[in-house]
Parts: C-alpha cells; structure tokens; sequence
C-alpha cells in the first residue's frame, strides 16, 4: 500500500513594511547562522496554518499584531540536509511598536540600504528582491 508523500516542514515569515522601510530581525546565537539578519517568523506548527503562524510569531517575539497583505509564493531552500518550504508575508502593523522580545536587535530599514546588511542564506534572496521592488 502507497503511504501519501511526506510533506516538507513549513516556516513563515513576516516582511512588515512602513512606506519603504522593512523590519529585519537579528538571528539568536542558538540559531544555525547566529549574528546576522533575517525577517520574523518560525515553524509553522501542526494544525497552524501558515498565516496563523505569521500572526503569532509577529505577536510573541515582537508584540504587534499584524495584517497580511499578501503572501508570496512558496520556496524550497536546504536547511541543515533537510528541504524547508518558506512562505514570506507582506504585512502592516495594526497595533503595537515592534521591540526584541525573542530576537536579540531589530531595526527599520530602507529597503535600498538591506544590502549592507549580511542575511541568513534563505532571507538574502528576499532582500535581494525587496531591494529590486524599489529601483
């Protein structure tokens, strides 16, 4: 008997946008590239869906809520030997100013100056196209 496909585990993440700032996040010393930059989000859990996790993650490690606008399309990237799908979010704050409550810094950026910034391997194609959004 055929078993269904195992599906490859999910993270979502947050861009959350202010005119033509972007918010990045600076990665923990326990995650596997410690130090650099990325965008808010995790895992998302069994039963969540990918917008719920948007919403939660944006809430417990930040402490604002959030509105989608909308999410991008998935992608795969390697994650220590295993395929992780990634789905981004471009988002508001409806509420709250954003503070490092999980992530150790982070900061508003104009989206021209991510590139001076040094980003995990699977948020540096998102920079890359968020720098391009604006040229």
């Amino acid at each position: 008997m055929a078993t269904p496909a195992q599906q490859s585990p999910m993270d979502a993440r947050a861009v959350l946008e202010r005119v033509d700032d972007v918010l990045i996040v600076r990665t923990r010393e326990q995650d596997p590239h410690p130090g650099v930059w990325t965008f808010p989000g995790g895992p998302v859990e069994s039963g969540d869906s990918p917008e719920i996790t948007v919403r939660r993650c944006a809430r417990e490690q930040l402490g604002v809520q959030v509105e989608i606008f909308v999410g991008q399309p998935p992608f795969e990237f390697d994650v220590d030997g295993r395929k992780v799908v990634f789905r981004y979010y471009m988002c508001g704050i409806l509420g709250g100013e954003p503070h490092a409550k999980y992530w150790p810094e982070c900061k508003w950026v104009h989206k021209t100056r991510l590139g001076e910034f040094d980003f995990e391997p699977k948020a540096q194609q998102v920079a890359d196209w968020l720098m391009k959004d604006v040229e």
